[in-house]
């Protein structure tokens, strides 16, 4: 998904931060879906028990107010669920994939 590239890509962490060491690099690989998941699941738990979206008063940056102004479903409840159950997933995946022996 569009919206979802700029966030992947900063979960991928810059290269600088890879070592080289297999293990290192999968745990910072997987730690930056953890903090992904649990990003996104902290936002869940701000919004109104009956809003279906993050109310305009509750966004307190202006980069935030910004980026609500131009993608206003981003902020949706659906779309947050949405990303929280993708990032959870892939972790699932990546966990699976390159589980320690």
């Amino acid at each position: 998904m569009i919206e979802r590239r700029p966030l992947d890509e900063a979960i991928a962490a810059p290269r600088e931060n890879y070592t080289g060491a297999p293990d290192q690099d999968r745990d910072i690989v997987e730690l930056n879906w953890e903090f992904a998941a649990d990003a996104v699941g902290e936002a869940i738990k701000f919004l109104p028990d009956d809003a279906d979206e993050v109310p305009d008063a509750d966004i307190w940056s202006e980069y935030g107010a910004a980026a609500k102004a131009r993608h206003p479903h981003l902020v949706s409840r659906a779309k947050l669920t949405d990303d929280l159950e993708y990032y959870r997933g892939t972790l699932e995946d990546f966990r699976a994939l390159y589980k320690r022996t």
